[in-house]
C-alpha cells in the first residue's frame, strides 16, 4: 500500500492549532492536554517505532516537556537528540541545548528547514534574524538558539521575540515531517 509522504492535518494541527509556543516553557492557555494528543498520535502511527519521537515532540510543542523529556532522553537517536536540544532550549538551558545539538551534528532536516525559512516573507527589519540563523542555505541551531537567548532580554512587545516564535514552529513542523517520512521508510 502507497502512504502518503505528507504527515497527516491531524498531527500538522497538534503543532499548528494551539498558536505559537513561548521561547521558554510556558505553559500557555492554548496549549493542548495530552488527552487531546494522544489518540491523533496513536491514530496517525498505529503499530510505528517512531511513534514516541512523534508523541514526544507534540508533547514539547504543548508545553509537556517532563513528559516529552521521558520519552526522548534514553533514546540513542539523533532525531531524539534532536527533541533533546529543542527541549533543553525552551527551559531555557542553552548550555544543554548546544551539548545536544552539538550530539545531533549536520542533520539532513537542516538543508530543508534553511530552504523553508529562506522562503518566507521577511520579519520586520528589526526582527530579520533569519541571515543569522540560516547560513549557506542550511538552518543552523546554535545561532538560532543564542537569538532565542538574546530574545529573553528583551522588553515586552519587542518583534524579535514573535519572529522567533514564528521561526520556531516552523521547525516544529519540518521535523514533524521528517519524522512523518522516516517512519513511512521503516523496515
Amino acid at each position: 500500500m502507497q502512504r502518503s509522504t505528507a504527515a497527516p492535518q491531524a498531527l500538522r494541527a497538534l503543532i499548528e492549532g494551539p498558536g505559537l509556543a513561548d521561547l521558554g516553557p510556558g505553559p500557555r492557555a492554548s496549549a493542548l492536554s495530552r488527552v487531546a494528543i494522544d489518540p491523533v498520535v496513536d491514530a496517525a502511527l498505529p503499530h510505528s517505532r517512531g511513534r514516541d519521537l512523534v508523541r514526544a515532540l507534540v508533547l514539547l510543542w504543548n508545553d509537556h516537556h517532563e513528559e516529552a523529556h521521558a520519552l526522548v532522553q534514553d533514546l540513542a537517536t539523533r532525531e531524539a537528540n534532536l527533541i533533546h536540544a529543542i527541549l533543553h532550549r525552551r527551559e531555557p538551558d542553552f548550555a544543554n541545548a548546544s551539548y545536544w545539538f552539538h550530539r545531533v551534528g549536520a542533520h539532513p532536516l537542516y538543508p530543508r528547514l534553511g530552504a523553508r525559512i529562506a522562503a518566507l516573507p521577511p520579519g520586520q527589519p528589526e526582527s530579520r534574524v533569519e541571515v543569522r540563523i540560516v547560513r549557506n542555505g542550511t538552518w543552523d541551531p546554535g545561532a538560532f538558539a543564542s537569538c532565542c537567548e538574546e530574545a529573553l532580554d528583551l522588553p515586552p512587545g519587542s518583534p524579535l521575540p514573535t519572529r522567533l516564535r514564528e521561526l520556531q514552529q516552523h521547525e516544529s513542523l519540518e521535523l514533524l515531517e521528517h519524522l512523518w517520512t522516516a517512519t513511512h521508510h521503516e523496515a
